[in-house]
């Protein structure tokens, strides 16, 4: 079997960042990402199957839910059950807003609360948590 493997990893990198759910295309382009540079041409093959599944059998297996078929135990899906994707927080829980109070002037005369306020289960985060997908 000669496999380019150049080519090959450019269809996982591709593959793995646009899955259909922005959740999956997270999760596998970040793993990808990481681990691709690693990989030799036999995983990068197992690689390649584990993308051939379908986001919810993946998700379920991630999370180490039931799944509708039974996942071969191999390196590539070893890593990826183990793998941890951490949220690049630089800013309020979204990364978007920063903390802040409701607004000292009403806007529109309706009391609006600031919109860069962060939400009050900001402090179960902590500013470091992982997605839950």
């Amino acid at each position: 079997m000669n496999i380019n493997i150049e080519q090959l990893k450019k269809k996982i990198i591709y593959r793995s960042n646009y899955r259909g759910t922005k959740e999956m295309d997270k999760l596998l382009g970040s793993f990808t990402n990481k681990y691709i540079d690693e990989l030799s041409p036999d995983d990068l093959v197992s690689l390649e199957k584990l993308l051939d599944l379908d986001d919810d059998n993946l998700y379920k297996f991630y999370n180490g839910l039931k799944t509708d078929f039974i996942f071969e135990e191999n390196k590539i899906n070893s890593m990826f059950k183990k793998f941890q994707y951490k949220v690049k927080v630089s800013g309020g829980e979204t990364g978007i807003r920063t903390q802040e109070r409701v607004a000292p002037l009403p806007v529109f005369k309706t009391g609006a609360f600031n919109r860069s306020a962060i939400s009050p289960c900001a402090s179960f985060y902590n500013y470091n948590y992982l997605i839950q997908l």
